[in-house]
């Protein structure tokens, strides 16, 4: 999966659910402009970060090892 298929999972949810980037900003104490421009692939972030948005939209994020 690509960062702007990420983006979008994350972007459907949160429209699915009726979350706004104002609410998600507030849950995991960030800038509502700051969190918009995230969700728009415009500003770089942190992986931990990340799951906390993942997490406020309810999605489950689920890493897979590569085999040699």
């Amino acid at each position: 999966m690509t960062a702007t298929e990420f983006l979008h999972q994350i972007n459907t949810a949160k429209k699915a659910r009726k979350i706004s980037d104002a609410a998600i900003a507030r849950s995991i104490g960030v800038d509502r402009s700051y969190l918009a421009k995230v969700l728009k692939g415009q500003h770089a972030v942190s992986l931990d970060r990340l799951l906390q948005v993942c997490e406020v939209v309810g999605l489950k994020v689920r890493l897979e090892g590569f085999t040699d």
